[in-house]
């Protein structure tokens, strides 16, 4: 079962750890500022489409996002370089 409860602070604690703000996410993922800040605040759920980008611009699995991967050390599972 996805994890969806907690899925916009584990977007949030990915983005500071990179010290990223919602803006310069924006930019990557063609999201706006004001839709990042709902997911973050469990305001709203992200679309698979949506999750997929901002996953990939924080460089990390979807599953660690979903509460269904393993996580590192850090907490977080970054990509595997391929």
């Amino acid at each position: 079962m996805l994890d969806l409860a907690h899925i916009g602070e584990r977007i949030r604690e990915c983005r500071k750890k990179k010290m990223m703000t919602i803006r310069v996410l924006g930019e990557y993922t063609g999201l706006s500022a004001g839709y990042l800040s709902m997911l973050e605040q469990n305001k709203t759920s992200p679309n698979v489409d949506s999750l997929a980008r901002i996953c990939e611009a924080l460089d990390i699995d979807i599953p660690v996002c979903t509460g269904r991967g393993n996580a590192g050390k850090d907490g977080y599972t970054q990509r595997r370089n391929e």
